[in-house]
C-alpha cells in the first residue's frame, strides 16, 4: 500500500506520522468556531503531542535544568516533573556529563528541586 501524504518509515520500520507531522495536519484541518467541544480536544492534542517533544536540558555552573520550563531535573528524570517534557540525555554536551556524574556523587543522589530554584535560575 502507498504512503499517504504526511506519513514516513521510522527506524523500526513502522509507518506513521511524526507528532510535527500531526500537529500540522490538525492545524490544517482545524474545526469552525462553532465545533467548540472539537476544538478544545483538538488543542489539548495539539498541547500533548508537544509535549512529548524531548528538550535537551541546559548546563549552568554545573547544574542540570529542563530546557522547556527552567526547573531542576535529576539524570535520573525521563520526564520533567513541571511541564512533563521528556528529558533528551542523548545529546547532552560534556558539561552536562560531568553535572550529572557529579551528581552521583552527591550524598543524598541529587533529584529534583522545589519550584522556587526554577524560578530563581530564570529570574521570577
Amino acid at each position: 500500500m502507498p504512503l499517504g501524504t504526511g506519513y514516513a518509515e521510522k527506524e523500526d520500520g513502522e509507518v506513521g506520522m511524526t507528532n510535527q507531522e500531526a500537529i500540522e495536519t490538525i492545524e490544517a484541518n482545524y474545526p469552525p468556531e462553532n465545533y467548540t467541544m472539537l476544538r478544545e480536544a483538538l488543542d489539548m492534542a495539539i498541547d500533548m503531542l508537544k509535549n512529548q517533544e524531548p528538550v535537551k536540558p541546559v548546563v549552568r555552573k554545573g547544574t542540570i535544568w529542563c530546557g522547556k520550563c527552567g526547573i531542576l531535573v535529576s539524570q535520573l528524570d525521563n520526564y520533567c516533573s513541571r511541564c512533563g517534557h521528556e528529558v533528551n540525555w542523548y545529546d547532552i554536551g560534556d558539561e552536562a556529563k560531568t553535572a550529572a556524574e557529579n551528581e552521583n556523587d552527591h550524598p543524598d543522589g541529587g533529584g529534583v528541586s522545589g519550584a522556587g530554584d526554577a524560578d530563581r535560575i530564570r529570574g521570577d
